[in-house]
């Protein structure tokens, strides 16, 4: 369970405070504890969540530790192997649908040397490789931020040199 002021993960949704837990008023009628989550980066943006629900991909934010020591792990962490091009998306939704940052960066360098490769090659990226690549990118860059202190910027920037490591 999750305390009242900690900061979560929420899927592929970014990062969440947890503003309160307990039963709503209103359409909820059910009785059940809910947490209310408040997001860091748009605090209009508010989520209910059932506490019990297994189904709920909600985890706690990573530690600096843990963020350095996977950027320190970039340059030797593998890319997602596709070896069918029809089953493309479904290896990116896999991979995303496992709610770990590891996960995530694996498939920001997939996509992030692929879309290099078409550029060599005169072509663009496709829209499926950049609607990945933005979810992916989102939910990485906003929880290494928060856990390092910085902004997504900053990530960003150490993540690019990091791939080209």
């Amino acid at each position: 369970m999750f305390e009242v002021g900690e900061l979560v993960v929420y899927g592929n949704k970014g990062v969440f405070k947890v503003e309160a837990i307990g039963v709503l008023d209103g359409m909820f009628q059910s009785g059940k504890e809910y947490y209310t989550l408040r997001s860091v980066r748009s605090s209009s943006q508010m989520v209910y969540i059932p506490v019990q629900s297994e189904k709920s991909p909600l985890r706690k934010v990573i530690t600096k530790e843990q963020s350095l020591d996977l950027l320190e792990r970039l340059p030797g962490l593998g890319q997602l192997e596709i070896k069918n091009e029809k089953l493309r998306e479904q290896t990116y939704r896999e991979s995303m649908d496992k709610h770990e940052c590891e996960e995530w960066m694996k498939v920001l360098k997939t996509l992030y040397n692929r879309m290099q490769e078409r550029r060599l090659r005169g072509k663009r990226a496709t829209s499926m490789d950049e609607r990945y690549m933005q979810v992916a990118k989102k939910c990485l860059l906003e929880e290494f931020a928060v856990a390092m202190s910085i902004s997504t910027d900053e990530v960003e920037q150490v993540i690019k040199k990091k791939i080209h490591q």
